[in-house]
Protein backbone atom coordinates (compact mmCIF):
# COMPACT_ATOMS: atom_id res chain seq x y z
CA UNK A 1 0.00 0.00 0.00
CA UNK A 2 3.32 2.45 0.30
CA UNK A 3 4.08 3.21 -3.32
CA UNK A 4 6.14 5.40 -3.80
CA UNK A 5 4.21 8.49 -6.11
CA UNK A 6 5.08 8.45 -9.78
CA UNK A 7 6.70 12.02 -9.52
CA UNK A 8 9.23 10.51 -6.73
CA UNK A 9 7.33 11.62 -3.46
CA UNK A 10 7.04 9.27 -0.81
CA UNK A 11 4.17 8.12 1.13
CA UNK A 12 3.05 10.54 4.34
CA UNK A 13 3.81 7.79 6.35
CA UNK A 14 7.04 6.89 5.83
CA UNK A 15 7.80 10.69 6.03
CA UNK A 16 5.57 10.30 9.74
CA UNK A 17 8.38 7.67 10.30
CA UNK A 18 10.89 9.50 9.66
CA UNK A 19 10.07 12.40 12.17
CA UNK A 20 9.04 10.28 15.03
CA UNK A 21 12.58 10.39 16.59
CA UNK A 22 12.92 14.10 16.12
CA UNK A 23 9.69 15.27 17.84
CA UNK A 24 10.41 12.89 20.69
CA UNK A 25 13.87 14.37 20.71
CA UNK A 26 11.60 17.95 20.81
CA UNK A 27 9.08 17.17 23.32
CA UNK A 28 11.87 15.30 25.86
CA UNK A 29 13.53 18.93 25.33
CA UNK A 30 10.31 20.72 25.55
CA UNK A 31 9.59 18.90 29.26
CA UNK A 32 13.14 19.20 30.36
CA UNK A 33 13.42 23.25 29.50
CA UNK A 34 10.01 23.60 31.32
CA UNK A 35 10.89 21.67 34.69
CA UNK A 36 13.44 20.28 35.08
CA UNK A 37 16.44 23.18 34.36
CA UNK A 38 17.98 25.87 36.74
CA UNK A 39 21.36 26.26 35.59
CA UNK A 40 21.79 29.07 32.69
CA UNK A 41 24.28 27.24 30.49
CA UNK A 42 22.39 24.01 30.25
CA UNK A 43 19.53 25.89 29.53
CA UNK A 44 22.02 27.05 26.47
CA UNK A 45 23.14 23.72 25.31
CA UNK A 46 19.20 22.39 26.03
CA UNK A 47 18.02 25.42 22.99
CA UNK A 48 21.44 24.20 20.50
CA UNK A 49 19.83 20.95 21.06
CA UNK A 50 16.12 21.40 20.20
CA UNK A 51 17.39 24.03 17.10
CA UNK A 52 19.76 21.24 15.47
CA UNK A 53 16.60 18.92 16.07
CA UNK A 54 14.03 21.00 14.46
CA UNK A 55 16.61 21.59 11.54
CA UNK A 56 17.01 18.38 10.71
CA UNK A 57 13.34 17.68 10.95
CA UNK A 58 12.61 20.44 8.44
CA UNK A 59 15.27 19.27 6.08
CA UNK A 60 13.20 15.92 5.81
CA UNK A 61 10.17 17.64 5.25
CA UNK A 62 11.64 19.34 2.76
CA UNK A 63 13.28 16.24 1.12
CA UNK A 64 9.62 15.11 0.46
CA UNK A 65 8.59 18.04 -0.95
Amino acid sequence: MDIPLPNGDRPARELATELLPFLETVANLHYLLDWHVEAPERLKELRVVEDEAFQAMLKRVLAHL
